[in-house]
């Protein structure tokens, strides 16, 4: 099962349980539905966040889609303590990487009392770590009775909200500096050319940030570092992928590549065109008896036993070799 991270994945599903979740919505406008973007048996971080409970109730767990329209639930580390028992409301189901902690903690409102819930220190701090930036979020020591803070369900929710910020359209990129995720609408100002309705990461120390997209459509990941302090905005860059590599640098076909033709097969009083955009160089050693003919487009251009020969094909060109067969015969594509 590939483990792997799509982008603009997300529905809206009706949860009931801790099993398995039925897919096949409409996706959430500017998203993919999990049919689009998953093959059977991908495992991928899994969100499931049902914003009608109250106090709303998220679960973080591996999701793995293992069969059409089905995805199943399993804990993983740094995810969710426990599977989430949902009440069968509608729910945001997406995929987004899972920060380190236990970031999706349910604070479960049959045990607090007056609106509260008691938590330890060092279970809050771990649970809502690095979210939007709040990770130095400082609970008040003072009023912690034996290593618990009080933590009112109200503030608590609004002190850690949604991981993922949507953007407005037309967004400006440039004053998105604040760490945390964020989905792209329709064109922002100052992005890589062309890409919308993506994913961004912004991770910031305050002086510095680096901001990265992933184009939903082709997986390409755009990166560039911003100078916060200094003003000074970076160049996006492409950081490749191996599909990315792949369409821009793809093999060149048989007869046009830099290889021996004689270990690719070519043969004499054979006619060979050139049928790209690109010009042929050729270089033939005759096997130093028989004489090996070069014909170019039809016209016989040079003979020889003994020396090396060098002849070029434009495109559309043609070339054959007649007589003997060549000890050497090398192709280089300019």
């Amino acid at each position: 099962m590939p483990y792997v991270e799509h982008f603009r994945v997300e529905e809206s599903l009706v949860v009931t349980g801790t099993g398995a979740v039925t897919t096949g919505a409409t996706p959430v406008a500017g998203s993919q539905t999990f049919a689009d973007a998953a093959a059977i048996g991908d495992t991928f971080p899994l969100w499931i966040v049902d914003s009608t409970a109250s106090p709303p109730t998220i679960e973080a767990s591996l999701g793995t889609y293992s069969a059409a329209n089905t995805l199943t639930r399993t804990l993983v580390p740094g995810g969710s303590a426990a599977l989430v028992t949902f009440l069968g409301n509608a729910c945001s189901v997406f995929i987004a990487r899972i920060p380190g902690g236990n970031v999706a903690q349910v604070f479960n409102a049959a045990q607090a009392t007056s609106g509260t819930e008691v938590v330890t220190l060092a279970q809050a701090q771990a649970d809502f770590a690095a979210i939007n930036g709040l990770s130095t979020q400082v609970f008040n020591a003072a009023a912690a009775v034996s290593g618990t803070q009080v933590i009112n369900l109200t503030q608590a929710n609004g002190l850690y909200p949604a991981l993922k910020t949507n953007l407005p359209a037309s967004t400006d990129l440039n004053t998105v500096l604040t760490s945390g995720f964020y989905n792209i609408e329709s064109s922002p100002v100052n992005g890589p050319s062309g890409v919308a309705y993506s994913e961004m990461i912004v991770a910031s120390n305050g002086g510095k940030c680096t901001q990265q997209i992933t184009y939903y459509i082709t997986g390409v990941v755009y990166e560039r570092t911003i100078n916060i302090s200094g003003a000074t905005f970076g160049q996006w860059n492409v950081l490749p992928n191996l599909g990315y590599v792949q369409a821009n640098f793809a093999p060149i076909a048989q007869n046009n590549a830099p290889v021996d033709r004689n270990l690719a097969g070519d043969l004499i009083a054979t006619v060979y065109t050139n049928a790209t955009a690109q010009v042929w160089t050729d270089y033939i050693t005759p096997d130093g008896t028989g004489a090996t003919d070069i014909t170019v487009n039809g016209v016989q251009i040079l003979s020889s036993a003994t020396e090396i020969m060098t002849v070029t094909i434009p495109p559309g060109g043609t070339i054959e070799l007649t007589t003997t067969q060549p000890t050497g015969w090398f192709r280089v594509v300019m």
